[in-house]
């Protein structure tokens, strides 16, 4: 195809202009009195430009006269290039082009017994590829010179190094030994331990500052033990309260039998849920666990609050496989959908709870269709989890405030949670978290 199959009037001067690179693109007509699956192609609209143009973007990137720059379509040709007689011919290294799928990266080359660094890049969207061919000679060059100067610099550093030793060993080593010998008391566990200040500046502020380290090692270690102690005592007291979840458990089973016998498989059922429900927290300590335990806790949680409703809020539940084996904070879910069944002013819904992943990060979204809340609602609440404030009333451990909270004190700034409601409509509650996989956290 060549640059006179795409023009209406001949080319002034068609030899400077013989390589064109051409878009087309069918034209259908929309007549609204006919249906079709696929319309007929009335025209076809070609765009066409100059390769030279093409060119003159990227030709002055070319490292120095030796190199190359091309650009390579999909089917391995060369469409553009600093080098006009490779238009139009396969490339080079097309095979090795070919052979990686990476983006972007760099192989090494010989043309004509030189010896080349060829950096590729893909444009995706085009199905091209950027090619950059460097001598090798050029990454070498000046480097007996760069050599030079660092060995000239390091000598001369060694001199300067060894005159100024010389000039002040005597005023520096005295407070130093003293600052040795002190270091050396605080190892045997003398903590506490005062130097006396130096006349010299910078020895003087180091020994001021090892008095305050000696000084604050000493407060350290008085609050390390009375922590210990407070720890001890936390401990006793949680040893002395197992029998309460075990005495809560054996209830629980106890009710559940009883429904049983008697036929009330809603009540078994749903003091199952409020078992399973307990069982973790009691059981596990960690303030993480995977996501699959979580959506396993709400679905727990959502099987109770259905016997509450009737049944008339509808559960959905999104999470891929692979996602649910990733680590997620305890309770992060359950305070939203709890939120979406009290403020939610239609009686019947739906409530969608998916995870999906973000640029490494792990949103959890939990929205729903039961009426969503008042603008004046929805701007206070959101004013409270701007401000890190705490609702009137909320108890501790709950809510969507503490939940929002909690992911800021152990993620950071950037991780939180956002509201947005739409009144008459639904509520939709984002939390965004790290992705972490097991093991990348520590677990107390």
């Amino acid at each position: 195809m060549t640059t006179q199959d795409f023009m209406r009037t001949p080319l002034a001067n068609a030899d400077s202009n013989r390589h064109l690179i051409s878009a087309l693109r069918g034209i259908t007509s929309m007549d609204s009195r006919e249906v079709s699956a696929i319309l007929p192609v009335n025209a076809v609209l070609a765009f066409n430009v100059k390769e030279r143009y093409l060119h003159s973007l990227y030709g002055s990137l070319r490292s120095g006269p030796n190199g190359k720059m091309s650009i390579v379509d999909g089917e391995g040709i060369v469409i553009s290039g600093t080098d006009e007689a490779d238009i139009g011919r396969p490339y080079r290294f097309g095979d090795k082009l070919a052979a990686d799928v990476r983006q972007f990266d760099s192989f090494q080359s010989v043309r004509d017994g030189t010896k080349e660094q060829v950096l590729y890049y893909r444009l995706d969207d085009l199905g091209w590829t950027l090619t950059n061919e460097v001598p090798s000679a050029q990454y070498s060059r000046g480097a007996v010179a760069i050599q030079r100067f660092t060995a000239a610099v390091f000598v001369l550093s060694v001199v300067l190094i060894a005159a100024l030793s010389s000039l002040w060993m005597h005023r520096i080593m005295g407070p130093l030994q003293e600052l040795i010998r002190g270091m050396r008391n605080i190892g045997r566990g003398q903590l506490g331990q005062q130097l006396t200040q130096a006349s010299n500046k910078e020895i003087g502020l180091l020994i001021e500052q090892f008095n305050r380290m000696s000084v604050g090692i000493a407060d350290l270690m008085k609050r390390n033990e009375e922590a210990e102690q407070e720890k001890r005592r936390l401990e006793i007291e949680a040893l002395q309260s197992q029998i309460n979840p075990h005495f809560l458990f054996n209830t629980l089973n106890t009710v559940k039998w009883l429904a049983a016998l008697g036929g009330a498989t809603n009540i078994m059922e749903c003091v199952t849920s409020l078992g399973n429900m307990l069982r973790p927290i009691y059981n596990k300590p960690s303030p993480f666990w995977s996501i699959g335990e979580e959506i396993a806790f709400v679905r727990n949680y959502a099987n109770i609050m259905n016997f509450r409703y009737g049944e008339e809020v509808e559960f959905v539940f999104d999470v891929p496989e692979p996602l649910q084996r990733c680590l997620s904070l305890r309770f992060i879910i359950q305070p939203s959908i709890e939120n979406a069944l009290v403020h939610g002013r239609s009686g019947k819904g739906v409530i969608r709870v998916s995870v999906c992943e973000d640029g490494g990060d792990l949103v959890f979204v939990v929205a729903d269709t039961r009426g969503g809340m008042s603008p004046a609602k929805t701007a206070e609440l959101d004013r409270r989890i701007r401000l890190d404030g705490a609702a009137d009333g909320e108890k501790s451990g709950i809510g969507l405030l503490n939940v929002h909270k909690r992911l800021r004190l152990h993620f950071g700034g950037r991780y939180g949670l956002t509201v947005e409601s739409e009144e008459g409509v639904g509520t939709r509650v984002g939390m965004r978290m790290p992705k972490l996989a097991e093991g990348e956290v520590q677990k107390p």
